[in-house]
């Protein structure tokens, strides 16, 4: 079975409108998503927060931590952040205004006491 056609099968089996996911997956988005960024994360040498949100249908929290895992450079922090979607808001923010932009308290908190953190 070809990624588009999983892809496609996922997404309308988790409720997600056509809408919000055709333009992932054109040709060129599917090869962006096959490029392999393991070697550039190894590399990182500076403190680096990779948070992503628990209902993100985007990005797959499972999935990332374990590769983070697997890379081990102690210079990147993961956090999932519960209820919040890719943009850091709680599912059903309506994408057609500001209010994406928008992103919960839980998620200006976690970045400030992140950032902090580095200070001391």
């Amino acid at each position: 079975m070809g990624i588009t056609k999983n892809c496609k099968e996922g997404i309308e089996k988790n409720g997600v409108k056509k809408k919000a996911y055709q333009n992932y997956l054109r040709n060129n988005n599917v090869e962006f998503a096959r490029i392999d960024n393991t070697k550039a994360y190894s590399n990182i040498n500076f403190p680096t927060l990779v948070i992503i949100g628990k209902e993100d249908i985007l990005v797959d929290a499972i999935q990332s931590k374990a590769a983070l895992d697997k890379i081990g450079n102690e210079n990147i922090s993961f956090k999932e952040l519960e209820r919040l979607n890719h943009f850091m808001v709680k599912k059903g923010a309506d994408q057609k205004t500001n209010e994406i932009y928008d992103v919960e308290q839980v998620f200006k908190d976690y970045l400030i006491n992140w950032i902090n953190k580095l200070k001391k």
